[in-house]
């Protein structure tokens, strides 16, 4: 048997037409008429592929994408929309979203056994990981920053940037960079958050796409560690760079978010004060597990002025808060995050 393939379509007749083509060449088929149930058997039964259509009763097939992608089970799933809907930008979205494949209906036999085989063959491709980075700050308002500073600079320079603020309701990149933030928070937990999320940016003058003011799963609107898993994984689909932004606590959360990303920056002001909770910080996550070669530092404060003692990490940059030489600063810091990001993405090659 060549594998396993859920079809999630609420056509009995396409289904089993379907099933037929499929079946002939030796998968063994599983059909789900809605998106709920599809949902549920790709996490129960862990098919090799699925054929998910759009339109679907009840949960649609983008919000299926989207909780198959959020969900460590099934993220690696190859999934191949097949659905009537021929408007390139539905054709877009599903991509966006992590679609492997879109066939559009009526399509023929071979084109459709061409896919499945070809995606079969590849197996799961999730490789968007090395260009995520997690900014936590010391006391927390660095973190803020350096983050909006830092993407700021980077898009400026031509690069694709979302900086995700995962703190429940914070809109605090907003105000500090100046442009609206969204008047009500985006709850995670509803039908169809996928799709609201990646419309949810606000585009800053620089190039630099900003999410903030979510609303988690967990009590009050809490963010659960699904919840950083269903954001990151959503946003690590898109071409370009992921910043986000978490607290030191709880430390759940940072771990959940350091599966999916390639590199800690560690802000902390350079100054005594700061390096000691920066080297709480660092004790913190190097118990929790975090690889310590994955964490870097980065201070705020004169560059000319010395590093203090006993951090026992690299400095990826000294970031100044003043004029001209702020600005050079994060300049530099950009070049050598660019440099980390190409070094992480060979090494994961390499890996590979």
């Amino acid at each position: 048997m060549d594998g396993t393939i859920l079809i999630v379509e609420d056509d009995l007749l396409a289904a089993r037409l379907l099933e037929r083509q499929l079946s002939s060449e030796g998968y063994r088929i599983l059909i789900a008429s809605n998106g709920l149930q599809g949902l549920r058997m790709c996490q129960t039964e862990q098919p090799d592929l699925v054929l998910l259509d759009l339109m679907l009763p009840g949960m649609d097939g983008f919000e299926v994408l989207s909780r198959l992608r959020s969900d460590p089970r099934t993220a690696e799933v190859p999934v191949v929309i097949v659905s009537a809907k021929t408007d390139p930008a539905d054709q877009e979205m599903a991509t966006r979203m992590g679609a492997n494949a879109y066939l559009t209906k009526p399509f023929q036999r071979a084109e459709l056994l061409e896919t499945v085989r070809s995606l079969m063959r590849k197996g799961p491709d999730r490789g968007r990981r090395s260009t995520g980075v997690l900014l936590v700050g010391a006391y927390g308002e660095e973190a803020t920053q350096v983050g909006t500073r830092l993407g700021a600079t980077l898009a400026s320079e031509g690069m694709s940037v979302t900086l995700a603020d995962l703190r429940p309701f914070s809109v605090e990149p907003f105000l500090v960079l100046g442009i609206p933030a969204p008047s009500e928070p985006l709850p995670l937990s509803d039908v169809g958050a996928g799709t609201a999320l990646l419309a949810a940016t606000v585009r800053h003058p620089s190039g630099l796409r900003v999410l903030g003011n979510l609303k988690g799963r967990g009590t009050a609107g809490q963010m659960e560690p699904e919840d950083v898993t269903f954001v990151l994984d959503l946003l690590l689909n898109e071409p370009g760079c992921v910043l986000s932004i978490l607290p030191l606590y709880p430390l759940e959360l940072l771990l959940t978010a350091m599966e999916l990303l390639g590199a800690v920056l560690l802000v902390a002001r350079n100054d005594m004060t700061s390096a000691a909770a920066a080297r709480t910080a660092l004790t913190l996550m190097e118990q929790g597990g975090v690889d310590k070669d994955r964490i870097h530092l980065v201070l705020l404060g004169s560059p000319s002025s010395e590093l203090p003692e006993g951090l026992d990490r690299p400095v990826l940059g000294v970031v100044s808060e003043r004029g001209t030489e702020d600005e050079r600063s994060y300049r530099a810091l950009a070049e050598r995050l660019k440099s980390l990001l190409c070094s992480v993405e060979e090494g994961g090659n390499d890996a590979g």
